[in-house]
């Protein structure tokens, strides 16, 4: 027998060696009732104490993370019917990250149109290809590379206008108005105004999705919805400067006409960079189709 000393199980009192019964509380001691090895003890209670530990904080933040998309997820669409409604009311409180949100998505469902129109041109060009060269089931032209950088050209594309816009709109606000709110409220609020370009832009989506190979129908929605897009953004951006300025630094009428030479002038050196650089790259991967 080890030299370990031995316990009342019951008590947690001390025992002679070789007790029967436990002085103190008169229990039954069982035989060869021994105290485990302590360091063995401690480190084993340590293990399971750790396992147990990163099995709570994995389940908290698998359960908060979700919860946290829920709330974010619910909060958002409300806040986004709430803007269909009334457009040019500020609605309070709302999350800073809404607006990037709409605007984000508003850009993406654009590039999926584009990139399912590029497609279905692909198909009828490999189609009337394999018409001329006596129904030839082999593809000529492989225009997946294109697609996928053209599409990503124009979703930062898309994005770089609405910074434009949002930047230009915000500069002159606090030209005109020196109290004006929050970047991040700002956003949020000029968001508010263009959401229906989302709704739009889901449309074109849902055209080019629902129809056949041959059908352009989405182009046609494209090109379409790019009028009012274009009017909803010039909008936004002047009524977003003047709204609910009582006393303008400056009068609003001059305000606005030289925020609208800015932003012209911001727009036309814009259209330039990317004629540059993105117009290079459109001709190479062009030129690369057919060579």
């Amino acid at each position: 027998m080890n030299k370990q000393a031995l316990f009342c199980s019951q008590c947690g009192n001390q025992l002679k060696a070789g007790a029967k019964f436990c002085p103190k509380c008169g229990a039954v001691v069982a035989p060869n009732h021994e105290i485990p090895d302590q360091g063995q003890s401690v480190v084993e209670s340590e293990n399971k104490v750790e396992r147990s530990s990163d099995d709570t904080v994995n389940k908290i933040l698998t359960t908060d993370t979700v919860q946290h998309v829920k709330k974010f997820s619910g909060s958002y669409f409300s806040w986004f019917k709430m803007t269909i409604r009334h457009p040019g009311h500020p609605i309070e409180p709302t999350n800073r990250y809404f607006g990037l949100t709409s605007i984000g998505l508003e850009a993406f469902l654009l590039v999926l149109s584009i990139a399912l129109i590029l497609r279905k041109a692909q198909n009828v060009a490999n189609d009337f290809t394999s018409s001329l060269t006596g129904g030839s089931s082999e593809a000529v032209i492989h225009a997946g590379s294109f697609i996928l950088k053209t599409s990503i050209l124009v979703f930062f594309m898309v994005l770089g206008i609405y910074a434009i816009y949002v930047s230009i709109a915000y500069a002159f606000r606090r030209v005109v108005n020196t109290g004006s709110m929050q970047f991040s409220d700002f956003i949020n609020q000029f968001a508010a105004i263009t959401n229906l370009i989302l709704i739009f832009n889901l449309l074109t989506l849902l055209l080019t999705i629902l129809t056949g190979t041959g059908n352009f129908s989405g182009m046609t929605g494209l090109l379409f919805f790019m009028i009012p897009t274009i009017g909803i953004m010039n909008l936004a951006f002047i009524y977003i400067i003047i709204d609910n300025v009582v006393k303008p630094h400056i009068d609003k009428f001059y305000a606005l006409i030289i925020a609208e030479i800015a932003l012209g002038f911001a727009l036309s050196v814009y259209v330039m960079i990317l004629a540059v650089l993105g117009g290079n790259m459109l001709f190479s991967q062009l030129s690369s189709l057919f060579s």
